[in-house]
């Protein structure tokens, strides 16, 4: 009993002691609508599948259905703590540290050869260029 009240404690110390890890997860909170709404804006419409996954509906790719993760960040998590809680998830994530964002991409397809020619082509080079390029609104403006 003792051991898993030490357990429940440490895993409790350790959300407290890294703002990142009380994640604010939500598919559809601000900071990922102000996100897909520039997207839209720049012309990749995307719409929500589950979770934290979205998928492009326009422009739309050929062949396969690319899915987009967003992941948001506490707004006072360091770049350093966004890194470090990235690197614990399975997917590959870019960060937008001033956004406080993260992105990974994927695809699904039943046409393996279409999966260097998806990963490697215009779409995904768009997607990411946007990523890096954007810097959102202060909300209230």
């Amino acid at each position: 009993m003792r051991f898993l009240a030490s357990l429940l404690t440490a895993a409790a110390l350790a959300i407290v002691a890294n703002p990142v890890a009380a994640k604010d997860k939500e598919a559809d909170g601000p900071r990922v609508v102000a996100f897909v709404s520039y997207l839209d804006r720049h012309g990749v419409k995307l719409a929500h599948d589950k979770k934290i996954w979205w998928r492009v509906v326009k422009p739309k790719p050929t062949g396969y259905t690319l899915l987009v993760a967003l992941r948001p960040f506490p707004q006072s998590a360091t770049a350093a703590q966004m890194k470090a809680e990235a690197g614990q998830i399975s997917l590959r994530f870019w960060l937008n540290t001033v956004a406080h964002l993260g992105m990974s991409l994927s695809m699904q397809t039943a046409k393996p050869e279409l999966v260097r020619q998806g990963m490697e082509g215009p779409l995904n080079r768009r997607l990411l260029r946007l990523f890096d390029a954007y810097r959102p609104v202060p909300i209230g403006r």
